[in-house]
């Protein structure tokens, strides 16, 4: 009965998407593949003001019962063929959905194991659910209170809909990530050519391999950052010569990018230049009035885009006054700036620090053993390779080497970006240790990888020789030689791009096999997951620091995520020092029983010290006692009454 709510739920949210993408385009004039993405950020960004104005659950009912409203109005003026007409029932939309539909089948069984998923990702869109309402300065939990709410904002709605449960957040971060790659088909004019779709899903299986530090299986935004930029291009290209709705149609797109993550401006940047250059392109050669219209268009665009940010600029100053956050750049220092002093702009790093991580900086820049190194010399290796064949094999003029030049310049800003990041913004320890480093990294590399891969689309559509038609026999290609070679080299496109997203695929679920052996499946054992509100007992956890799992926090976080108590403590101490502190708490959890604590519990108890939760009397070791987690009955997918709108 639970899996059939569920497929209920999805289906109701699955329509009401609809709603919105269907009027998008039979009203707006929003082109096909962009609109999907142009309508889940105008729920994200919808949610996002909605908690900004402490309207969150309310907001739910609303947006949901607009998109079928919207569907219905499609419907009622006959215009449901224009929004989805049978034409777009093609190879590109088959093939998608069959991707979608296995990607959706591994992630709805999906549990999280990544660090950064406990310590904030998916901590933050639990408590909104538990809370309805963004964090405030009185949120213990919530460690990073300045990062912004966006995507968490879209999960929240999401499992409002379909249910309560990580699979249902990651399900919804794959609705996103599903957009963007659909996007991505709107540089492609004519959608009869399948060499075309195949490059971009090439491109897609490929930039999936090099975000292995991601993944599509956990909360991390970083992934999202170079899809929703290189999505807004597409888009862009799309909307062709109808530039008004380009810049329409991108503006909540551009804002759900800058709230994805503070660094989303970096990867807007690109975006935000390129719906310049297209307004130049659109106007090119017309007069100096329209020239103008158009810079005016786009200008409106992205400073309507910026909304969300200011507002979250704005609301962080009002509700975290005088709350400490990490990452944040103090402004009156930048203003006050001497330049024979830039020392004052790292106040807590000595000069042995500075080169100790710039030093090491380099080092990692350039090792070949690093990923996003390898994703660089790949990148352009293939890049040249392919260039110089279209040049001198085919005789093509093709803009990919200009491309590959101005990825090149924008890789190095980016390093050179991060590099002041961590020399001005990040913490000492975690600078010195360049945390982060190959998250970072990744991000500026999968973009460059999908540029690459969006302009030999391009290039190639270009090339041949017929560009559209409604015909594709013999007479479409210049000789019976070139269409066996494009028949070839679409069948070792696909394949190869079929091999790695399967193989991907693989690798996602073989990783969730290896679940019940991670710390948070053996934690979640023991403490249950708390999913109906605040824990305010006092917890202390114990576990063998096995890969320094107590000393990195990582058994802190995801006790905190799980118990959502802000008072749960961890150690991997058991002697006499345990025992002078045990008693500061209501309870005693074992998570992961050793030799060690298995002597100190016999030795101060008489109990065998199996994992379990013991409670601690006001003296302890008298009348101690094993219990079973209070929590350990709920089940985290199972959708209760409490998850129902």
């Amino acid at each position: 009965m639970n899996w059939l709510f569920l497929l209920l739920r999805l289906g109701a949210l699955g329509v009401s998407i609809l709603g919105y993408a269907g009027f998008s385009r039979a009203f707006l004039g929003v082109p096909t593949y962009y609109s999907y993405l142009v309508s889940l950020s105008t729920i994200g960004c919808a949610m996002y003001f909605a908690g900004l104005l402490g309207v969150l659950n309310s907001a739910v009912l609303v947006i949901l019962g607009l998109g079928f409203l919207l569907l219905g109005v499609v419907i009622l003026n006959h215009r449901f063929n224009i929004a989805f007409r049978r034409p777009t029932l093609n190879m590109i939309n088959v093939l998608f959905i069959l991707w979608f539909c296995l990607a959706f089948a591994s992630l709805i069984n999906y549990r999280l194991i990544h660090y950064d998923n406990f310590s904030h990702w998916a901590l933050v869109v639990k408590q909104m659910l538990i809370t309805d309402a963004f964090p405030d300065a009185a949120s213990q939990l919530i460690d990073f209170k300045n990062y912004p709410l966006g995507v968490s904002s879209f999960l929240y709605y999401v499992c409002k809909v379909v249910g309560t449960g990580e699979n249902v957040m990651l399900v919804g971060q794959l609705l996103l990530i599903f957009a963007c790659f659909y996007a991505f088909n709107g540089v492609i004019r004519d959608n009869k050519r399948f060499l075309l779709p195949a490059i971009i899903g090439l491109t897609g299986a490929v930039m999936s391999f090099f975000n292995i530090s991601v993944g599509v299986n956990n909360l991390l935004t970083d992934f999202l950052l170079p899809l929703y930029a290189l999505a807004i291009i597409a888009g862009v290209t799309e909307s062709g010569k109808s530039y008004l709705t380009a810049c329409l149609a991108s503006i909540p797109v551009l804002g759900m990018l800058l709230i994805v993550k503070n660094t989303g401006i970096l990867f807007a940047v690109p975006a935000f230049l390129y719906l310049l250059y297209a307004g130049r392109v659109v106007r090119k050669g017309r007069p100096l009035g329209e020239k103008l219209q158009a810079w005016l268009y786009g200008l409106i665009a992205i400073a309507a885009s910026l909304v969300p940010l200011i507002l979250w600029n704005m609301h962080t100053a009002r509700v975290f006054a005088g709350v400490e956050s990490k990452f944040v750049v103090d402004v009156s220092a930048l203003l006050s700036l001497d330049v024979n002093n830039l020392a004052a702009l790292v106040p807590d790093k000595s000069l042995a620090d500075i080169h100790g991580i710039i030093s090491l900086f380099v080092r990692t820049v350039t090792d070949p053993y690093q990923l996003a190194t390898q994703g660089i010399l790949f990148v352009n290796i293939i890049a040249v390779v392919i260039w110089l064949n279209a040049r001198f094999g085919f005789r093509m003029r093709w803009r990919l080497l200009p491309v590959l030049v101005l990825m090149d310049i924008l890789m190095l800003v980016y390093y050179a970006g991060i590099l002041v990041f961590y020399l001005v913004v990040m913490p000492r320890d975690e600078a010195l240790r360049l945390a982060g480093f190959e998250r970072y990294a990744s991000s500026m590399v999968i973009f460059m990888i999908g540029a690459i891969g969006l302009c030999i689309t391009r290039d190639v559509e270009h090339s041949l020789h017929v560009q559209q038609g409604e015909f594709r026999d013999y007479r479409a290609f210049k000789s019976l030689q070139s269409k066996r070679v494009y028949q070839l080299a679409t069948l070792a496109v696909f394949s190869l791009a079929m091999l790695l997203l399967t193989t991907s695929l693989q690798g996602m679920n073989n990783l969730q096999e290896t679940y019940p052996s991670t710390l948070p499946a053996r934690a979640e054992t023991v403490l249950g997951n708390q999913w109906e509100g605040f824990d305010d007992r006092r917890y202390l956890l114990y576990a063998p620091d096995t890969d320094n799992q107590v000393t990195d926090k990582y058994l802190f976080y995801i006790a905190r995520y799980l118990l959502f108590a802000p008072e749960a403590d961890t150690t991997s101490i058991a002697d006499e020092r345990l025992l002078e502190t045990i008693t500061e708490y209501d309870y005693f959890v074992i998570v992961e029983a050793d030799a060690s604590i298995q002597s100190f519990m016999m030795q101060q108890t008489g109990l065998n010290g199996e994992a379990g939760i013991y409670s601690i009397p006001d003296a302890f070791g008298d009348g101690i006692s094993a219990e079973q987690s209070p929590l350990a009955a709920i089940d985290t997918i199972e959708l209760d009454a409490h998850t129902l709108l």
